[in-house]
């Protein structure tokens, strides 16, 4: 059991699973990162059931952009 532990630690330090450092899969990162969603793309959003207008999502670019160039972007709280 230690030794699963301890690749299990080595694992999550890299980013990966046990699986991929056991030879079991090719996947080095199998879980995709939502922490960021890109809006650059043709992707159709909605808001509470209404389609997001390309305008709106320019508007969204516009402050980002804002921001980013600011170094604030990060400081903004939900």
């Amino acid at each position: 059991m230690e030794i699963y532990q301890a690749l299990k630690a080595v694992a999550e330090v890299l980013g990966t699973t046990t699986d991929y450092l056991n030879g079991s899969n090719d996947l080095v990162h199998p879980y995709p990162d939502v922490s960021s969603i890109p809006i650059d793309d043709d992707k159709p959003y909605s808001y509470r059931g209404y389609h997001v207008p390309d305008k709106y999502l320019e508007i969204v670019k516009s402050l980002m952009d804002y921001d980013i160039g600011k170094g604030v972007a990060d400081d903004v709280k939900d």
